[in-house]
Order: structure tokens, then C-alpha cells, then sequence
């Protein structure tokens, strides 16, 4: 089967930082995933701090970087109902990791990545004070 990125996720796509650009281009060679968001102005991340979607105000995260050094995605299909399915969450990061682990190796790509489910990096979701399942970021 052959996936491929829908117009919102192109969009998304052409604000991320080219290793995230590589990722995420071999990422939709295998699954099928929805870019939502990657360059995020000051006004948006002030909104989702307020909202108690992140934990970060403007300036501090790296979906601010030009270009972006962050990006938020979701397996796709998705519905509401998702948003609670952290398993789902967890293979489509395992597989994300896995890949950027791959490139990294190949020297395809010079950082490693981080999700927002482990943001410590040791392999256990349990532990997170704050869940972020859609965010990777480079580190």
C-alpha cells in the first residue's frame, strides 16, 4: 500500500527542519499519518498554553524556530474518539523513533528525536508529567 500527504500536511511539511522534513517523508513511505502542526507563531502558542495544551508559553518551544524544529502528527485515519487511545499513540511513536533511530544511522540525519510521550527519552510513558502524544521534536 502507497501513502501519501494530504494538502494540510504539505503545508506543514514545507515549515519543519529539513532532518524532520527526511523523517517524516520516510515515515509516509510506510504509514499512513497526518502532519497538524509544525511552525506555531507566538499568538497560536500562547493560545494552546492558556488552554493547557502545552506546557510552554511563545518563544520556548521549538515549534516557534524558523523553521520549525518540532512536529505534531496523528496516525490517520483519526477521530475524536482517538484522541484517547494512547496504544495507537504509542506504536505510531515507536515507529516514528524507530525510523529516525534508522536515518540517524544512516546518516541521513544528525539529531536524535524526542516524543512527547517520553519526553526523558528512557523508554517509559508512565512516567510523564505531561502527555504530548502527537509531539516530536529534534533534540
Amino acid at each position: 500500500m502507497s501513502y501519501y500527504f494530504g494538502s494540510r500536511s504539505k503545508q506543514v511539511l514545507v515549515s519543519l527542519h529539513p532532518e524532520l522534513r527526511v523523517l517524516m517523508n520516510e515515515v509516509i513511505k510506510y504509514i499512513n499519518i497526518s502532519l497538524i502542526e509544525g511552525y506555531r507563531s507566538s499568538a497560536r502558542q500562547e493560545e494552546l498554553f492558556k488552554a493547557r495544551k502545552t506546557k510552554v508559553r511563545a518563544g520556548g518551544s521549538k515549534h516557534n524556530s524558523v523553521p520549525s524544529e518540532a512536529v505534531d502528527l496523528i496516525p490517520y485515519p483519526f477521530s475524536s474518539e482517538d484522541w484517547e487511545d494512547r496504544d495507537r499513540f504509542h506504536l505510531n511513536a515507536g515507529f516514528v523513533l524507530g525510523i529516525a533511530a534508522k536515518l540517524k544511522s544512516e546518516g541521513k540525519m544528525t539529531r536524535d528525536v524526542r516524543w512527547g510521550g517520553d519526553w526523558d527519552k528512557d523508554w517509559e510513558a508512565s512516567d510523564n508529567e505531561f502527555d504530548d502524544f502527537p509531539h516530536f521534536e529534534l533534540i
